[in-house]
Order: C-alpha cells, then sequence, then structure tokens
C-alpha cells in the first residue's frame, strides 16, 4: 500500500465532464457508496508540492484543500 497526499476539489452527484476539470492535471474521482464523485487532482509524496498544486486547484476551485490517501 501507498500512502500520498492529493487535492480534493469537489464532491458531485454526477460524473463531471466541463470545462474545468480538463484545464486541471491528473484529475480522478473515486465513487461513494452513496453514489457520489469525489473529485481529486494529482498524487504527491512531499507537502510542499501537494500544497503548490492546491494552489493551483483553488484559482478554479476555492474550496479545494490537501488530503492523505492510501491505495
Amino acid at each position: 500500500k501507498k500512502t500520498f497526499y492529493t487535492v480534493q476539489f469537489g464532491v458531485f452527484m454526477q460524473e463531471q465532464v466541463n470545462s474545468s476539470i480538463r484545464n486541471l492535471d491528473d484529475v480522478w474521482y473515486n465513487t461513494t457508496e452513496n453514489g457520489t464523485y469525489v473529485y481529486y487532482s494529482g498524487e504527491f509524496n512531499s507537502p510542499q508540492e501537494v500544497t503548490a498544486h492546491k494552489n493551483k486547484v483553488a484559482e478554479l476551485y476555492p474550496n479545494a484543500f490537501v488530503v492523505t490517501l492510501t491505495k
């Protein structure tokens, strides 16, 4: 198992195809048991790298934040 940092920028009721998401790098999502789509951008090993990326994502999604995940 690998632990990494990523930027969570949205939770949506359906899969997103809008143009602002296409402007982000390395976008992916997980679906929850409730059927929502949790969107993330990037996978980083250091807090410094993910923070810099979060600042870029926050220009499009002001409520973006850093999370730690394991997969």
